[in-house]
């Protein structure tokens, strides 16, 4: 019997290998033995925050922050892999892996667990009660999760809520607006479903805040003001979590901050997929992969704690590069550090912006004081009484807080509508197609619903 179990387990697991493409997912065994008690179920769940977690960049692991920090204002690539230039130049084209592999595929074969534990969870009746509360909350997160950087990577995307794979096939591009809609329900059922408490030791699985905290993300997107003011509100007043006032302290493993965290196996061969990218080799010779740009680097204020404690810097051949240094164990070392998804300052700021559009410019300032706060304690608060002047210093707070950390500045800049203005100065190349990726060629060609985004 437990042979059976873990070939039904292997076969869960693995029965994607393309969104479009799916070859028999679930057979009847797989279904009812993944789901035959509350081990089991959870193990299914486990599996699917594993997914995230993969020895190279995917979405989930490395790949956003990597990959639109070169596609934006923040980073410059010196290497020459022309799957990844095409990125730093905005020259992408619809057969590039990178995209295929990392923003696509990952994502949608973590949509398909998402949707199996689901599917799984809703027909058992061996799981207790409040357990499948649970578990289907964090699985209703996992694929808003997924669904946020496919609509804002690509724009208009297959929304698949199914395991059919006879229907996945054939599906179409389903509007932003609408999969947009969809994150946000999904996001409201999740933080229904999860406790406060988180449901192991550490801060590795989604809470009813982490659930939260991502409507509150979800509503600044829509410019749904009043909501993300109240989602914020539900957050800061919980005194559950608080900003790190020692920057080193940041992106420690259980930061004070961090409303969730993506861990590797003890036994891999280092923390973090950007530190392991991002800090240079010891050698005398090596340049940094990914250096910071002189906007990025020369837009941090006289005295900002953060410049000194979150950049590093190689001089090689006479000459100084700088590059994020967030996370500070390039290798396997002791595991001090976990990939922060979401951080506290990102409310403050959410609120800020908020409370600006309704015409709370006080209580915006009072938000932005306190992430400044902490970037320097003897700095004197901002004052202002002009709208327009605190939403700029709103903005730049935001480029410093979250430089080279999940996209925060390629996605600001489109849902501000400043992608083109920024970028057009900076790159010969750049164009405002560049702001949505392309399809996979790969994809279109196995299902021919699919259409490409114009300029591919």
């Amino acid at each position: 019997m437990k042979t059976l179990y873990f070939l039904a387990l292997f076969t869960f697991f693995c029965g994607c290998k393309k969104f479009v493409a799916i070859d028999a997912p679930i057979n009847k065994i797989g279904a009812s033995t993944v789901f035959q008690d509350d081990a089991t179920a959870t193990s299914a769940i486990l599996g699917m925050y594993a997914r995230l977690v993969v020895s190279s960049p995917a979405f989930s692991n490395g790949a956003t922050t990597i990959y639109l920090g070169t596609a934006s204002d923040e980073l410059n690539y010196t290497g020459t892999t022309e799957d990844m230039s095409g990125f730093y130049t905005n020259s992408l084209n619809s057969g590039n892996s990178i995209i295929y592999r990392d923003f696509w595929r990952y994502p949608y074969e973590t949509i398909y667990q998402a949707n199996a534990c689901m599917e799984g969870l809703l027909k058992s009746t061996a799981v207790t009660p409040s357990l499948k509360t649970q578990l289907l909350g964090e699985a209703y997160f996992i694929r808003a999760f997924c669904y946020y950087y496919l609509v804002n990577l690509f724009g208009d995307v297959p929304l698949v809520k199914t395991t059919d794979f006879e229907l996945n096939a054939k599906v179409s591009r389903t509007g932003r607006t609408e999969v947009i809609g969809s994150i946000i329900d999904d996001l409201q059922q999740a933080r229904k479903m999860l406790s406060v408490a988180y449901p192991t030791a550490g801060r590795l699985r989604v809470n009813s805040y982490t659930a939260t905290a991502f409507l509150n993300r979800m509503y600044v997107e829509q410019q749904n003001w009043p909501l993300v003011e109240q989602t914020a509100g539900e957050i800061l007043n919980s005194k559950m979590y608080a900003l790190e006032t020692d920057l080193s302290k940041t992106f420690l493993i259980a930061s004070n901050e961090a409303f969730w965290e993506l861990a590797f196996p003890d036994a891999s061969t280092f923390n973090t997929i950007e530190a392991s990218r991002f800090i240079p080799g010891a050698s005398a010779s090596v340049v940094p992969s990914f250096t910071l740009t002189s906007g990025l680097y020369n837009s941090f204020e006289a005295g900002d704690l953060r410049k000194a404690s979150w950049i590093g810097s190689k001089m090689v051949g006479g000459t100084t590069y700088y590059y994020p240094y967030k996370y500070k164990v390039r290798g396997a070392a002791v595991k001090s550090e976990h990939c922060i998804v979401f951080r506290l300052p990102e409310i403050y700021l959410n609120r800020a912006e908020a409370r600006i559009h309704l015409n709370n410019v006080p209580g915006a300032l009072s938000d932005l004081n306190r992430v400044r706060y902490r970037a320097n304690p003897s700095w004197p608060p901002l004052s202002s009484s002009d709208a327009t002047v605190v939403e700029t210093a709103v903005q730049k707070e935001r480029r410093i807080e979250y430089f080279a950390e999940w996209g925060h500045r390629w996605f600001d800049l489109k849902r501000t509508g400043h992608l083109d203005d920024v970028l057009s100065p900076l790159k010969s190349t750049w164009k405002p197609s560049a702001g949505l990726f392309p399809i996979p060629s790969a994809e279109i060609l196995v299902n021919q619903n699919l259409t490409q985004n114009p300029g591919y």
